[in-house]
């Protein structure tokens, strides 16, 4: 059963479900693209996790978003890790694994902890979901507490730009 249970499958896109809290900002993009065509060069190479899903031969995704867009784009079937999981491992796993990937800006991990906060996810679920301390999760929810999700929606996912920046237009927006 363990060895079922970690093998990779080859699933059909559309038996996959968006599932779960959004980590990132902005899905669909001109990575996407590039991912699309990565992907259609050399094959998939590293497996999205899914779950099962409440409906027969449905699935819900747990971690590779992005892949499975890509994927949609070009066709095919989608390699996929399927594993039993609750909503709390699920988040955990979501959040660690995209942190080790294309790693969310300040602004995104902000967003997804406010998205937990409010689906009423424990702080331990939270911060291990980051990999943040308290406090790091504190600092995060200090500054979008304060800002407007339309305008943090429409500046976008701000790479490189920190909690500073963002805690001076907070500062701003607050007055």
């Amino acid at each position: 059963r363990e060895i079922t249970a970690n093998s990779i499958r080859d699933i059909e896109p559309d038996q996959i479900d968006m599932d779960g809290l959004r980590d990132r900002l902005i899905l669909e993009d001109s990575s996407i693209d590039e991912l699309a065509e990565s992907i259609r060069k050399h094959g998939q190479q590293v497996p999205i996790m899914v779950r099962p899903s409440d409906q027969h031969d449905r699935y819900r995704i747990v971690y590779g978003r992005r892949r499975l867009a890509a994927i949609r784009k070009i066709g095919g079937s989608v390699k996929a890790i399927v594993r039993t999981l609750d909503d709390d491992a699920s988040l955990i796993a979501q959040g660690q694994e995209n942190n080790l990937r294309l790693d969310p800006s300040f602004i995104e991990k902000s967003l997804f902890i406010k998205e937990m906060h409010e689906a009423g996810y424990k702080p331990s679920i939270i911060q291990d979901a980051l990999g943040l301390t308290r406090q790091g999760v504190s600092n995060h929810r200090v500054v979008i507490e304060q800002l407007p999700e339309e305008l943090v929606r429409m500046i976008g996912p701000a790479h490189g730009v920190g909690r500073r920046q963002w805690g001076e237009l907070a500062a701003l927006a607050k007055r």
